[in-house]
């Protein structure tokens, strides 16, 4: 008997090339506690091929409901597709989850496919809606959701940020663990989280549009979750820590690494912002190195001031210099994110944001960047002004199918902006090692090896007026 269907809609099949399918995080906590009193069948559209011919035998079990996360981009279509096959084969309940209705959630609910909305943290939420559709109770007092009812729509209070102290551990007994463990530093990697939200409020992120506050667990209840991580399988020996601001106390934050030290692993983190940064003295960085850290990530965005200032980035860019040199010497690589294409951005800004990356790889051997295209993400500062320099928003839940890879379409860039972007973005894979991190393919891994004097020098020079590796790659995409 399954009495919920989670559904987990394909984010991309880039992903695919490089690695083992992304682990559904956000359905496994939200089935933190309706895991304890119901069964529930996750589908993931990455894992199953058959997944169709899964769904239609778990419908007929007439279960409770449907219901799926998706954030914005290409991640609606696998969504819209499963949900309108849900709606042909039952009159069972369509609930969405995620980003994209958290941040929209008016224009979600409109699509016919479409029964109720559960927005922002789900936990508590999920298991309260569950709840009354099995008693047929009213939805009205349920906080954080949106529904349909008589032809309109009802949009409920939000939930306040959930205590994840006290929520259950993740119920991994819904997948098969196997499937989802990644090949990072050449072991057996899984994701984790040990908090939500982030202090910043950058113009660009979702999470200024989600007004979401930083929460965390304790450092004995994100322990607890790691040991049951671990216990998964004798092959994980590498995590991933993938808060948005994990050192934002830094005192629980010394707490939690002072215990990883006992696990013999090897881990790294992708939630650090420079403002926590500033407050990591030498004696903590040698207790990160010798815990088992191989990396941080940080968001830097860009090399220029003035674009800095524009999104409202608070970071100090002598300071990330000096730090990624401190890195170094305690063997650990800083990882660096960048994003290039904001509607003022000048060809000088650009060269500037490379120049910077360039340098932090020349002074940490180790250091790894990554380059992103810019794109108009509803909620936030930014989206507005893109808004009055002539951006025109999608109007239905289909027309914001692909909006992450739409940067390059902005109004404010031209033709010939347009290769420079797409070219930077290509040859940022490319220009050290990270690839040889991340990658499980040995082909690849030895192409990339190769292209990487080529992509450095396109990068540099902002040479892109002919691009066949790009053509190469994106057709390869296009056949897989």
């Amino acid at each position: 008997m399954t009495d919920i269907i989670l559904f987990q809609p394909l984010v991309g099949k880039e992903w695919s090339v490089i690695n083992s399918p992304r682990l559904p995080l956000g359905l496994l906590h939200a089935a933190k506690i309706v895991a304890g009193e119901y069964q529930i069948r996750l589908i993931d559209m990455a894992v199953e091929n058959n997944w169709k011919e899964i769904l239609k035998n778990e419908i007929d079990k007439k279960p409770i409901c449907f219901a799926l996360s998706c954030k914005t981009g290409s991640q609606i279509k696998y969504a819209l597709e499963a949900s309108s096959f849900v709606k042909q084969s039952s009159e069972i309940p369509i609930v969405w989850g995620g980003m994209h209705p958290t941040l929209l959630p008016e224009k979600t609910l409109v699509n016919k496919n479409i029964d109720i909305l559960v927005q922002g943290d789900g936990e508590i939420t999920f298991y309260e809606l569950v709840k009354a559709l099995v008693q047929k109770k009213s939805l009205k007092d349920i906080l954080g959701i949106s529904y349909k009812k008589n032809g309109g729509i009802i949009f409920n209070p939000p939930r306040p940020s959930v205590d994840l102290d006290g929520l259950p551990r993740i119920p991994y007994g819904l997948i098969d663990i196997k499937k989802y463990t990644m090949t990072m530093e050449g072991k057996g990697s899984i994701d984790i989280c040990s908090s939500r939200g982030c202090q910043n409020k950058c113009g660009f992120c979702y999470n200024s549009a989600n007004n979401s506050r930083w929460i965390g667990m304790r450092p004995e209840k994100f322990i607890e979750e790691l040991e049951s991580t671990l216990g998964l399988s004798n092959k994980i020996k590498h995590v991933r820590i993938i808060d948005d601001d994990f050192f934002c106390n830094i005192k629980r934050a010394k707490e939690i690494i002072r215990k990883i030290y006992k696990y013999n692993i090897t881990w790294e983190c992708f939630g650090l912002v420079s403002r926590s940064a500033a407050r990591i003295d030498d004696d903590f960085l040698e207790l990160i190195s010798k815990s088992g850290c191989t990396g941080l990530t940080m968001g830097v965005e860009s090399g220029s001031e003035r674009i800095l200032k524009i999104i409202n980035k608070k970071n100090d860019l002598d300071f990330i210099i000096g730090f990624n040199k401190r890195l170094s010497k305690y063997n650990l690589r800083g990882v660096y994110s960048f994003v290039c294409g904001f509607y003022s951005e000048t060809l000088r800004d650009l060269k500037k944001t490379i120049e910077l990356a360039q340098l932090l790889i020349k002074d940490n051997k180790k250091s790894t960047i990554s380059f992103q295209i810019y794109t108009p993400y509803p909620g936030t500062t930014l989206y507005d002004s893109a808004v009055k320099e002539g951006f025109v928003p999608p109007e239905s839940l289909k027309d914001w199918i692909g909006h992450e890879m739409k940067g390059v379409d902005l109004p404010w860039i031209d033709e010939n902006r347009r290769k420079v972007l797409k070219g930077v973005y290509f040859c940022s894979h490319f220009i050290d090692n990270k690839l040889n991190i991340h990658i499980k393919k040995k082909w690849i891994q030895l192409l990339a090896s190769l292209y990487r004097p080529i992509a450095r020098f396109r990068m540099t020079n902002l040479f892109f007026r002919v691009n066949l590796e790009l053509v190469v790659a994106e057709s390869y995409l296009k056949l897989i």
